[in-house]
């Protein structure tokens, strides 16, 4: 029998809110709450490493996501998405947060 991988986890809980928001059990717009704090649970570990290790990740990458998060989070509060914008303006704001270590810790 196979150990099994907390990490595997992870990639059904996604699809999972999606199910649950389209038989009307929850909210899409909890939908989309719990599935970008899923998001943010996964940069953490990143954002921690980049901190331990003094290296960042892509600028291009992480400004490009960052900008494109708060974009997408402007749009969510204006269709009333209030806790999926909420959700998605703090992704865009780690995602700045990996933008400004890739710069503080560039190799000069």
């Amino acid at each position: 029998m196979s150990k099994t991988r907390p990490w595997l986890w992870t990639g059904v809980i996604s699809p999972l809110y999606v199910v649950l928001a389209l038989r009307g059990f929850i909210s899409f717009d909890l939908a989309l709450l719990f599935i970008q704090l899923t998001l943010v649970m996964a940069l953490m570990p990143g954002i921690i490493e980049n901190f331990k290790n003094k290296t960042g990740w892509s600028k291009e990458t992480a400004l490009l996501t960052s900008s494109g998060l708060i974009s997408m989070s402007i749009i969510f509060f204006m269709v009333n998405l209030m806790l999926a914008g909420i959700a998605t303006l703090f992704s865009g704001a780690l995602w700045a947060v990996l933008c400004g270590q890739s710069m503080i810790y560039e190799k000069v």
